[in-house]
């Protein structure tokens, strides 16, 4: 319900900010771009997801969430590129899955921390350490070569 909420509140903020920038850019403008599109059906797609989380199995919670993934790169820099698209789409869903991985699974290791006795607690503890050390990895890669499409050299950083 987090994600529905960011994504309708980013569509929300972009609109008011393009709205603000441009007199003649109207609500119902901002309502037929890529960006409030894709914000909308990611927040429909996260509230489906919050939905039958509990009913689902996992294979169709994965669809729904390989949905997400699809439709926030439509609204991405690497869409919007013209050379190079698909490498930096596969660079930009690599970058998203890694912090999807990481930071989504911590809240689950906190609560297991918690809950679980000492022996589970360590166990998990390892399976997510090995976790995040391969998002880490995996959003420094896909990071670094981004960089160097989008900005050409370091020292534009």
């Amino acid at each position: 319900m987090a994600l529905a909420a960011m994504a309708i509140l980013g569509v929300a903020l972009s609109a008011a900010v393009l709205r603000n920038s441009a007199p003649d850019f109207t609500w119902a403008d901002a309502l037929h771009t890529t960006f409030s599109m894709s914000g909308l059906v990611i927040g429909i797609m996260a509230v489906a997801i919050a939905c039958l989380a509990r009913r689902a199995r996992a294979r169709e919670l994965l669809a729904l969430t390989a949905f997400i993934l699809a439709t926030a790169l439509t609204s991405s820099h690497a869409f919007a590129r013209i050379n190079n698209r698909p490498l930096l789409l596969l660079l930009t869903a690599i970058h998203h899955l890694g912090i999807a991985a990481w930071i989504g699974g911590l809240p689950y290791l906190s609560i297991t921390l918690v809950r679980a006795d000492d022996k589970t607690a360590a166990r998990v503890a390892r399976r997510f350490s090995r976790l995040a050390m391969a998002s880490v990895l995996a959003l420094c890669i896909a990071g670094l070569v981004m960089m160097r499409w989008y900005l050409g050299e370091a020292s534009t950083l």
